[in-house]
């Protein structure tokens, strides 16, 4: 099975929400802030859950993401390929579905792989959430324990 296939509909539209973000400013590459921007996009996802459970709005987070956003009009054309941290992200999406023994891909299995992105990959994350990432673990587990994901199990 594609990885593309194991994705959820909700983790799908969140990558085409960042490919579009990316686009719309005229970016040759989808990033991690553009990935989180299209996560946070889809209400109600597993992926907003998880910040909820860590004591953040996500209205918050999309809010300031906006305020600093390039925004160049007209979509451009042409693919839009992924940062190498932006793969990073799906990668560490694909292995806590597999290292949990799940076969779908969730919003939150990629905001999971987003939260534990390095200091040497997206430094500012931390502040941009307001508070330390160290806690995204125990809220994806409570996510997942309330039913509140979007993966199918």
């Amino acid at each position: 099975m594609e990885l593309w296939e194991r994705f959820s509909a909700s983790a799908k539209q969140s990558v085409l929400a960042a490919n579009t973000i990316a686009k719309t400013a005229n970016s040759p590459q989808i990033g991690p802030d553009h990935l989180l921007r299209g996560l946070l996009s889809i209400p109600g996802s597993g992926a907003a859950s998880i910040l909820r459970r860590m004591g953040v709005d996500p209205a918050d987070v999309v809010a300031t993401l906006e305020e600093g956003a390039v925004v160049a009009g007209e979509p451009s054309a042409g693919d839009v390929t992924f940062t190498m941290p932006a793969q990073r992200v799906l990668q560490r999406a694909y292995a806590a579905s597999r290292e949990r023994g799940e076969s779908g891909i969730g919003s939150e299995h990629v905001m999971l792989g987003l939260l534990q992105t390095g200091r040497e990959e997206w430094p500012e994350l931390p502040e941009l959430l307001g508070v330390p990432l160290d806690g995204a673990e125990a809220a994806f587990a409570a996510v997942r324990e309330a039913g509140e994901g979007d993966a199918s199990a």
